[in-house]
């Protein structure tokens, strides 16, 4: 797959190199050519929801795991990111209390809400 990326970049006369992590494409030295963009603007970010955003009205339990030191619950946000929540985790209005191998519960102003396993269709 390299050669091939080579052989594309050598056919159209650009030169790799990277620079603090990123890859830079230019024209080979000597080249008189200006640069164009190939691609167009990007595209618009979706609304990105961290862990700690989620309400627990939002909280999509999909799966629990043994994290070595405890258990991790995954969970789904409203726009599809699947974060990983431990004991002591905050969300908009709630922290996690406990995660189990079974269930997890959430900690809220109106007391405690637990969440279980979803179950296999």
């Amino acid at each position: 797959m390299l050669d091939l990326r080579a052989a594309v970049l050598e056919g159209v006369g650009l030169h790799e190199r990277i620079e603090e992590g990123r890859r830079i494409l230019e024209r080979k030295p000597g080249s008189e050519e200006a640069l164009a963009p190939v691609a167009g603007t990007s595209p618009e970010r979706r609304l990105v929801l961290g862990p700690e955003d989620l309400a627990v009205m939002e909280f999509d339990l999909a799966g629990l795991a043994s994290g070595g030191n405890g258990w991790i619950a995954f969970a789904y946000s409203p726009t599809g990111t699947l974060n990983a929540y431990r004991p002591g985790d905050r969300l908009a209005d709630g922290i996690v209390k406990s995660v189990e191998s079974t269930d997890v519960v959430i900690e809220t102003d109106e007391g405690p809400v637990r969440f279980t396993i979803p179950p296999i269709n």
